[in-house]
């Protein structure tokens, strides 16, 4: 069959053949062309003695999203070309695909997993991979700015399980910056109650300038990494190793999970050369190594600094400190 049609959307055409073999399994193979957009479906759509149970490889490609997007009173769609392949499947209240395709000009991902379609998302999970050349150009056909123009390349996973979710990044790098994570939050209701893995790599803290103008970070480059251990009525935190500018500092503890989070947490930190971080303390500082360890206690509203040991060059200085917030 083949059908011309004429009205508010402009020309459109539809074409293709449905079909039903001695099983009653109804089959498709359909073409739909109007507002420069192009759309395709071939496959299964179930028995026609039972439920739709539609398995079929889509194939969408349109000029401008926009423009289509209009005609069925959907807004703020990127205005670049798209195309949108692969296999999708409706079964037992899920929309599957063992991976969809999608391009958005010169930007390219990839997703598989399945979706719930009832209230719940329960039972749900994705599979991304995401790469761009320009990741300031991606954020614009959405709206968002303050993205660098760097590329992007990002593999990750993410599941519903429960009251949580689970989700990983296998690998994710934004020009020079690398993240890695693992993790699983047990109750979206308290997501301080988190497990997560991280590996966190970074050029430097150029960036922070902008909130911090007058001052500048020493050079070289960022690193974090370290485990945070969930306990139900707390957050282990496994050593966690922060490096910059030739510094190091190392955090042990853990975080209760009351009204107010509180913190009991061991800081050490070593620098070996004071006088790299006189740009961010806004004067000069010695050529001198520092060593320091101190015990962190407490919540926002008060927290004390316990068992301080500062070592600098050749002085020493202990004590406690209280903070707390009028």
């Amino acid at each position: 069959p083949h059908v011309e049609l004429t009205g508010a959307i402009g020309a459109a055409t539809l074409q293709g053949t449905v079909l039903s073999d001695h099983n009653g399994q109804v089959a498709i193979d359909a073409l739909a062309q109007a507002l420069q957009t192009e759309a395709s479906a071939r496959g299964t759509l179930g028995l026609l003695t039972g439920a739709l149970a539609p398995k079929l490889v889509i194939n969408l490609r349109t000029d401008h999203p926009p423009v289509a997007g209009a005609a069925f009173s959907v807004q703020r769609l990127p205005d670049a070309p798209l195309t949108i392949t692969g296999p999708l499947q409706l079964e037992a209240g899920r929309v599957a695909s063992e991976g969809l395709e999608i391009q958005l000009g010169p930007h390219t991902a990839s997703v598989a997993g399945a979706v719930s379609t009832g209230e719940s998302f329960q039972g749900s999970r994705a599979e991304v991979f995401l790469k761009t050349p320009d990741l300031a150009a991606l954020g614009q056909l959405f709206g968002i700015g303050d993205l660098p123009s760097e590329p992007l390349q990002l593999e990750g996973a993410a599941s519903v399980e429960g009251k949580g979710v689970s989700f990983r990044v296998n690998h994710a790098e934004v020009g020079a910056v690398r993240l890695r994570l693992n993790g699983r939050i047990a109750d979206l209701g308290m997501p301080a109650g988190i497990d997560l893995e991280f590996d966190l790599g970074l050029p430097g803290l150029s960036a922070i300038t902008r909130w911090l103008p007058d001052r500048s970070w020493p050079d070289g480059e960022v690193t974090a990494r370290g485990s945070l251990v969930n306990r139900d009525d707390r957050v282990d935190i496994s050593e966690t190793v922060l490096t910059l500018g030739g510094a190091e500092a190392r955090l042990q503890g853990r975080i209760e999970l009351e009204d107010a989070p509180r913190f009991d947490v061991l800081l050490t930190a070593d620098l070996s050369d004071l006088s790299r971080w006189q740009g961010l303390a806004g004067r000069p500082l010695p050529n001198v190594p520092v060593d320091l360890s101190a015990r962190i206690e407490g919540n926002a509203d008060a927290l004390s600094f316990r068992q301080i040991d500062l070592r600098t060059g050749a002085s020493q200085g202990q004590g406690d400190i209280t903070v707390v917030r009028d």
